[in-house]
């Protein structure tokens, strides 16, 4: 398998741990940070190897704001283990972003 593809599948887990951590803090606060921290790793962990390397400033922005995600997706799971509500807060401010990027980045 390709580090391409490794790097993609790594990114969807990642993805779908970081939902679920959000989603689960109702019900096991004790565990949900453990949960979207593994998550966030993931995500981490594809955003550093997928780094767009060509000439075009607006993906190189857009690139930049995804790694400003990555530092508030982990400050959110710092509020998480501290057990502070802003961590919903933060999450969502991350996800919003997220969700600008992926509509406005070039394919």
């Amino acid at each position: 398998m390709s580090k391409q593809k490794i790097s993609e599948i790594v990114f969807v887990v990642g993805a779908i741990l970081v939902l679920a951590g959000g989603i689960m803090y109702k019900m096991l606060p004790n565990v949900a940070p453990y949960v979207f921290s593994v998550g966030v790793v993931g995500l981490l962990y594809a955003r550093i190897t997928n780094i767009y390397k060509g000439d075009d400033f607006r993906k190189q922005r857009f690139q930049r704001l995804l790694f400003l995600v990555s530092l508030i997706y982990i400050a959110t799971a710092v509020l998480m283990f501290y057990q502070s509500m802003y961590w919903v807060m933060a999450f969502a401010i991350a996800a919003g972003i997220e969700i600008i990027v992926a509509i406005r980045m070039p394919k």
